[in-house]
């Protein structure tokens, strides 16, 4: 299998997520969790997830970390955009088929029971 390859033609990652703003007429609904009795972390834990940033993003990233009180946890801030973007995305809320999500809950190590 290759590996993708990053060409100029994608947006930096600035563009995507000044794209992402939410409108004043349409909210961004709150996720709702699954099970509201067990702990976030039991119910929605977290898995490594590596993408690729242009140098320039990085930066302002690490300014922002010095320069901004409370910036926070990096995963938070990009989990929090990727369930924007997602959410414009209709088909990131269709189930997968029967099939195919048995495949990936056997394979996937990200998504095994501890």
């Amino acid at each position: 299998m290759n590996k993708p390859k990053f060409g100029s033609n994608l947006l930096s990652v600035n563009e995507k997520l000044r794209s992402l703003q939410p409108e004043d007429s349409h909210p961004v609904p709150e996720p709702v969790p699954d099970l509201a009795e067990e702990p976030q972390q039991e119910q929605d834990p977290w898995v490594s997830f590596t993408v690729h940033i242009k140098r320039s993003t990085y930066m302002q990233i690490k300014q922002a970390e010095f320069w901004v009180s409370g910036f926070g946890e990096m995963r938070e801030h990009a989990d929090m955009a990727w369930q924007e973007y997602l959410l414009k995305l209709p088909e990131s809320q269709k189930a997968l088929p029967e099939k195919v999500l048995e495949r990936l809950l056997k394979t996937s190590k990200k998504l095994q029971q501890k």
